[in-house]
């Protein structure tokens, strides 16, 4: 196993498909290239999807939040720096930093829950990191925190969970949760580059046939999208923060 003691760097073109209308990456797919950094990063060091399914374990992201200087536009080379900043039992927390050329534009930070996807639940990592050392620093300003929902959400749409939107453990993609997520916002706010942050709590997962409701709470620059499992448990948040 080799140790991953150092920061995993990743470069990424920015390709045609990965693009809003405007020629800059979309915010999922910006998403896209972090959680598949962390995914080469954690093969790696021996700890990946490949050497977990062996024990019936999977990594599944619970919080993620990322702040945004610029997006990259087509064709540009990505450089992703990634590091785990803690390891403990079932828990683990990911850094990432983004650059074009050696200008920083985008940091973030998620933490991840490893799952026994044949129990359904939570346990501790099987495999032994006790070898390993971590950086233990944080690339944003603040974690990924809890959003709060005591507020009054106003429902925008309804939908079913279809096929299409599972992965390999037969949940809904986080991804997903995402698309879902940028189809109810001001697209112009999009296309013209304002969100400033991102937070997004994963709270239960949906599978196929499930119904999900989606609703919305918008104050100032702040809008919260929230996601109920079935019309009366949340499921998902995600706090947006947009520049004026």
């Amino acid at each position: 196993m080799k140790k991953i003691n150092d920061i995993y760097t990743k470069n990424w073109k920015v390709e045609f498909n990965d693009c809003y209308s405007n020629g800059r990456i979309s915010y999922v797919t910006l998403s896209r290239y972090l959680q598949d950094t962390a995914g080469y990063h954690a093969e790696e060091g021996g700890f990946g999807i490949h050497h977990m399914v062996s024990n019936n374990q999977s990594w599944v992201l619970t919080r993620f939040a990322m702040e945004v200087d610029k997006l990259p536009k087509l064709g540009d080379v990505v450089t992703i720096k990634s590091w785990i900043s803690f390891v403990k039992g079932a828990f683990s927390n990911r850094e990432y930093e983004v650059f074009i050329g050696d200008k920083q534009i985008v940091r973030a930070t998620s933490s991840w829950t490893v799952i026994n996807f044949v129990k359904r639940q939570v346990e501790h990592l099987k495999i032994d990191t006790s070898g390993f050392k971590f950086k233990n620093e944080i690339a944003v300003e603040n974690t990924a925190n809890r959003i709060h929902l005591d507020k009054k959400f106003e429902n925008v749409f309804s939908l079913k969970v279809r096929f299409s939107a599972l992965d390999m453990v037969q949940h809904v993609s986080n991804l997903k949760y995402l698309d879902w997520t940028f189809d109810n916002v001001d697209h112009e706010k999009v296309l013209k580059s304002k969100l400033k942050k991102l937070t997004v709590n994963y709270i239960k997962e949906l599978n196929l046939d499930d119904d999900v409701k989606v609703s919305s709470n918008t104050d100032d620059n702040v809008q919260i999208i929230k996601m109920d499992k079935n019309y009366d448990k949340a499921c998902f948040a995600a706090e947006l923060v947009w520049r004026d």
